[in-house]
């Protein structure tokens, strides 16, 4: 089994998808996480950490320059070149902590609504 690289996060399936698609056309395998997840709660997006891109390890270097070119620098991870580290990134926990706060807040509010709705 070929070892992948986490290569860039998107927010929605539609960056992802352009991007994608770029990879694919110059035949770069890719590998997608949580796309039907965020398909399904859009609003988990951010929750979850994005929806990630992942491709082969002999195939990144190639990737990279695509999806440069392609415009795509702004969903790059800060570090790919490092998988060890790519877990390790501020910005990631500071998403993963929003995202949370998020989730748990709708979650307060359907309740709330909820309890409304019935004692009302």
């Amino acid at each position: 089994m070929e070892n992948y690289i986490h290569i860039a996060t998107f927010t929605y399936p539609s960056e992802l998808t352009v991007a994608k698609l770029a990879l694919e056309a110059r035949k770069i395998d890719c590998y997608v996480r949580d796309e039907l997840t965020i398909q399904v709660h859009n609003f988990a997006s951010n929750a979850i950490g994005g929806i990630r891109l992942e491709v082969p390890e002999k195939q990144f270097e190639q990737a990279l320059k695509i999806l440069v070119d392609s415009g795509f620098e702004n969903f790059l991870m800060e570090n790919p070149t490092d998988p060890n580290e790519q877990n390790k990134t501020p910005n990631k926990l500071l998403k993963l902590s929003i995202g949370i706060v998020t989730v748990i807040s709708l979650i307060l509010i359907s309740i709330v609504i909820i309890l409304l709705l019935f004692n009302g």
